[in-house]
């Protein structure tokens, strides 16, 4: 079973003697189950907004929680789950890469043959993403994780029901070229990006921010390769899928403040220059 790496033996115990753990321990059976279920997810998703707004300690602190809760039940989709957050809160941190993808594969090899229900496929699935990812990050061939992941999207029509409660329905075929897009970006192929982009139309990804994120990757390999107002166009399209969770991507305000200091002057006083000014890459 996934052990919470970094968390002592204090931090364990004051997490035990919370109203939630306590709440918990009281449980029984399927109750129980639920129970840790329910923390998970909350400690999950609270981590995930307090990682995309900058509060990392406390984005830090929720992912304990969430592995503690999740150990509670043993639930492999709990586990997947909180081992991803795991591994992309390590990728924040100052030589957190190669730690991040020590976590997501070590998780990824022993929840996968575990793997019965929906929830179970789908997170052990995006783990397995994030996995390939980091190892892109690292400069590493993220394919054989990616097939796998691949792999995971065939098991989802003769998975179990599970419960409801952890679920990752992004997760699909059209997530998984979406991150191969994502993993050819932080390996700084352009080629490659322009290549697959073509292969995923965005309405098939299953919200907007990941619609977001496509046009996003589609606009930092046209920066690459210079081509300014293409790469504009796409970054405008990401904003209007998803307006907030796009001014507040640090790639998004790299990118546009590279363009306006290399673009044409009449490309940097309309949209460009307006743009720059909503992600925060100048001054408003």
């Amino acid at each position: 079973m996934i052990h919470c790496v970094g968390q002592n033996k204090h931090q364990a115990s004051t997490n035990a003697g919370t109203p939630a753990y306590q709440a918990i321990d009281r449980a029984e059976g399927a109750e129980r189950d639920r129970a840790g279920d329910v923390l998970a997810s909350a400690a999950i998703t609270s981590a995930s907004v307090l990682r995309r707004f900058g509060h990392s300690s406390l984005a830090w602190i929720a992912t304990q929680a969430a592995e503690t809760a999740a150990r509670s039940t043993g639930s492999t989709a709990a586990l997947a789950a909180a081992a991803f957050t795991r591994s992309q809160m390590l990728m924040t941190r100052a030589g957190g890469l190669r730690a991040a993808l020590r976590h997501a594969e070590t998780a990824a090899d022993e929840l996968s043959a575990a793997a019965r229900s929906v929830g179970d496929v789908e997170h052990s699935g995006m783990l397995r993403l994030q996995a390939g990812l980091a190892t892109a990050t690292v400069g590493g061939d993220p394919e054989p994780h990616f097939a796998e992941a691949a792999e995971h999207t065939a098991k989802l029509a003769g998975a179990e029901p599970g419960t409801p409660l952890l679920r990752n329905p992004t997760f699909g075929p059209a997530n998984v070229a979406l991150w191969r897009l994502s993993a050819a970006m932080e390996r700084r192929d352009a080629e490659q990006v322009l290549t697959l982009a073509p292969t995923l139309a965005p309405d098939e990804l299953p919200s907007e921010g990941r619609r977001a994120q496509y046009f996003v990757e589609v606009g930092r390999a046209h920066a690459l390769r210079r081509d300014y107002q293409r790469s504009l166009h796409a970054l405008l399209r990401a904003e209007h899928a998803a307006p907030q969770k796009v001014r507040n991507m640090g790639h998004v305000r790299e990118v546009v403040g590279f363009m306006l200091r290399s673009a044409r002057r009449d490309l940097t006083t309309r949209d460009l220059g307006k743009l720059a000014k909503r992600v925060g890459a100048v001054p408003v």
